[in-house]
């Protein structure tokens, strides 16, 4: 049976070199006393030829020849047969020993060079080593990702720590869709890099929030600016050319950076690999939105969520990027999507695995309702002070998809609908909205 070297390097293995040394063992009683003082079976990189070399130093410390009949039969004995098969072929394959000397100290070297290539495991596992690895991170502070939210970034001390999980879980239509696309809208703009797993909304409509958001215009605004304005019409001037400027800033400030798709790549892991080489040394967000359509066992969706928790843990890490994953979160006893830590749908590790959870909750789902989602802070870590508890509020500013984040306490008692006192104006914190203003 052939000899085979296992995958390692071929500058560290002579196969060639360990045949001639051991078969000079089975032809030439002389070779012991030339290279037996520093004869090792570690010098030998295949098993099989470290067996036989063990075989021969257990005859040689008897001062019993190296004779291939007694080291075949002591190799079959102990059940080797791969080893012991090995040794006539050697024995017979060797038409001199005159060069053992040569091939011993080449063996002796290679073994050398494999030693040094192969770490201490022991060394690299000790504190001090940890100590020198993060060193630099740890007297630099926690790297952020700003969120561009001015509240939530302020509780958070600058946004979303790098590497991080922040799970953001939200009731139906509460406006965390477009909460995460003015995330990652503003990170891209400003230079860093997102990729964008978006498997609630389509491209139709994501491209759409974008370009109305920026250009400050309602779908039905737009369609009509550019309807009358190519018949002819051009009392809608400033919406075309507002339009025509989204649509220029996507495309020059955002598609440098941005990667969106709207089906689960097949190989996620190795996707975000791909990602993280073209974004380079720029900041990494991660969007997906949201959790409970990503593929799964539906037979089994706890396992299946924990499963892809489990995952984004370790590629926040492995490619130092921010992760924010939307999830759903469930009813409690009366019916209400009640804010609070434990909320988070079909999922027992969310609240462990997450380095930011947070909610995002609207107190009333009744259309005529100017409803107000609020952002609380659930869990944190990597933290300065404590977060936890109610951030902002979100107001919906129509119809362009935007969102003013505001002081919880501003919050008016009553829909617009009803009697309130007014509410103060608050500076329009949705997108960047005075960059909008100064683009149209």
């Amino acid at each position: 049976m052939p000899a085979t070297p296992a995958s390692k390097p071929d500058a560290c293995f002579d196969l060639e070199a360990e045949q001639s040394v051991l078969g000079a063992f089975f032809i030439d009683e002389d070779t012991w006393a030339r290279i037996g003082e520093t004869f090792s079976p570690a010098a030998f990189y295949l098993l099989a030829h470290q067996s036989i070399a063990t075989a021969i130093m257990a005859r040689r410390r008897k001062g019993e020849p190296a004779d291939p009949v007694l080291i075949h039969g002591d190799l079959a004995d102990g059940g080797n047969r791969l080893a012991a098969d090995l040794v006539f072929p050697l024995a017979k394959g060797l038409g001199t020993a005159a060069n053992v000397s040569y091939y011993w100290q080449r063996l002796l070297a290679l073994q050398d060079r494999r030693v040094a290539s192969v770490p201490d495991e022991l060394t690299a596992l000790s504190i001090g080593g940890a100590l020198a690895t993060e060193e630099s991170a740890l007297e630099g502070g926690t790297n952020r990702l700003p969120t561009g939210w001015p509240l939530l970034d302020q509780v958070l001390g600058g946004g979303f720590a790098i590497p991080s999980l922040n799970v953001m879980g939200a009731a139906p239509k509460s406006g965390k869709s477009m909460w995460a696309q003015i995330v990652a809208e503003r990170h891209a703009e400003t230079g860093g890099f997102v990729y964008y797993l978006d498997l609630e909304n389509g491209r139709r409509r994501f491209i759409r929030r974008l370009l109305c958001r920026h250009a400050r215009l309602g779908a039905v605004q737009v369609a009509t600016a550019l309807r009358t304005h190519q018949g002819g019409v051009f009392d809608a001037l400033d919406q075309v050319r507002r339009w025509k400027s989204a649509k220029r800033w996507l495309q020059e400030k955002l598609a440098p950076g941005f990667l969106v798709e709207f089906t689960p790549p097949r190989d996620f892991a190795a996707r975000i690999a791909a990602v993280r080489e073209r974004a380079g040394d720029r900041q990494l967000l991660l969007v997906l939105d949201s959790l409970q359509k990503l593929p799964m066992n539906l037979d089994d969706r706890r396992a299946g969520v924990d499963a892809w928790v489990r995952l984004l843990e370790r590629l926040r890490h492995k490619h130092d990027a921010a992760v924010l994953l939307i999830s759903e979160i469930k009813r409690d006893q009366k019916g209400q999507y009640t804010a609070h830590e434990a909320a988070f749908k079909e999922s027992g590790g969310i609240e462990y695995a997450a380095d930011l959870a947070m909610t995002f909750t609207r107190p009333t789902a009744e259309d005529t309702a100017e409803a107000f989602s609020t952002l609380r802070v659930e869990l944190a870590r990597d933290c300065d002070e404590d977060p936890r508890g109610e951030v902002a509020a979100y107001r919906p500013l129509f119809p362009f998809f935007g969102l003013e984040e505001i002081e919880p306490n501003e919050v008016p008692s009553k829909g617009r609908n009803g009697v309130s006192s007014p509410r103060p104006i608050a500076p329009p914190l949705m997108g960047a909205k005075a960059r909008f203003d100064a683009d149209a």
